[in-house]
């Protein structure tokens, strides 16, 4: 059938989605010139002046690291992409323009984040660029949340699966 080639094609490209973007992912941990260990302090810091003191310890590796963000981004966008044509393709339905758009927003809050951040870095009291920043970074995690939730649905499925046809 077409649509078992289609849910194949989108589980394959799924996979190598999810595989890339974990290997990009684990190098925000273990290359030192991008490891920020309070990278969640500072997005969700509550102040301007929180923020400012959470950035001192990491200002170098912070500025390298957002730079960095950028190309994970372009494959976690995809990868959010490739979850959706996998639920698409699984359930039958049409591609939806809306869905896509999902798929891409928070990619493009990451973007106007990043941008936020390297301006933060250098106006370090900018009250309204901060309350951007707060604001952006917020957006974004709503919209993160669910598809990180679903990619792990995902993963435990096939997991799953590859466990039932060793086992049987």
């Amino acid at each position: 059938m077409q649509s078992d080639r289609q849910l194949i094609k989108a589980t394959n490209q799924w996979f190598v989605m999810f595989l890339i973007m974990a290997g990009m992912a684990s190098l925000f941990y273990w290359h030192p010139s991008i490891e920020v260990k309070n990278i969640g302090e500072i997005q969700f810091s509550q102040t301007l002046s929180n923020f400012n003191s959470n950035i001192q310890e990491h200002y170098k590796n912070l500025k390298n690291n957002t730079y960095y963000d950028f190309g994970f981004i372009i494959i976690y966008s995809l990868l959010f992409y490739a979850t959706y044509r996998v639920f698409q393709s699984s359930t039958r339905t049409r591609v939806s323009k809306l869905w896509i758009i999902l798929c891409l927003a928070p990619g493009v809050f990451d973007i106007i984040e990043n941008i936020l951040l390297l301006n933060l870095l250098t106006h370090s009291e900018s009250t309204w660029m901060f309350n951007a920043f707060w604001f952006v970074v917020r957006a974004k995690w709503t919209l993160v949340i669910p598809f990180v939730l679903i990619n792990l649905t995902i993963l435990v499925y096939y997991l799953i699966r590859g466990v039932n046809s060793v086992v049987n």
